[in-house]
């Protein structure tokens, strides 16, 4: 599957299923307000972030769909912000005992080369949490010592008209 460049700064690309017009995203890394809502001009979302008790959150966090993530409260103890992955980053997937390349993780889950740079990253303390969309990280991952629950949701911004 090739890439092109049409005009006015959109890049084309060809999969087996469909044409991909995009646009480039610029990077971008915006702190995140826990419990809160942050926007996200770049990608044209918000989101927020709440935080339960554990015992309220474990059923949920089974039925968690693609644009939300429970995480342990700790591992966003020092903060959290949500940014532009970038060249070379790794992090740990729930469930693996290594560590693996978001790009690589991207290209396993068939996402187009050319919208990979629209895919944020959630982190804290200087760690990948939350590939968005994709997949929340070991040392986020909500365990019986968990006490408090982070639940973030990501929307698309409404057009204020």
């Amino acid at each position: 599957a090739g890439a092109f460049s049409a005009s006015a700064g959109v890049s084309v690309c060809r999969t087996p299923d469909a044409l991909i017009f995009a646009r480039p995203t610029p990077a971008f890394e915006t702190p995140v307000r826990v419990p809160g809502r942050t926007e996200i001009p770049a990608l044209g979302v918000i989101l927020t972030a709440r935080i339960h008790p554990a015992s309220e959150a474990r059923r949920s966090i089974r039925e968690a769909r693609p644009d939300e993530a429970f995480l342990d409260f700790r591992s966003l103890a020092q903060g959290a912000t949500l940014r532009s992955a970038r060249k070379g980053d790794r992090f740990q997937p729930l469930g693996m005992a290594g560590t693996k390349r978001v790009s690589d993780l991207l290209a396993d889950d068939k996402v187009p080369r050319l919208l990979r740079d629209s895919v944020p990253v959630l982190t804290g303390a200087g760690a990948i949490l939350w590939v968005v969309g994709h997949r929340l990280s070991h040392a986020a991952r909500v365990t019986r010592q968990t006490r408090q629950v982070v639940h973030i949701r990501v929307s698309k911004q409404r057009n204020q008209t």
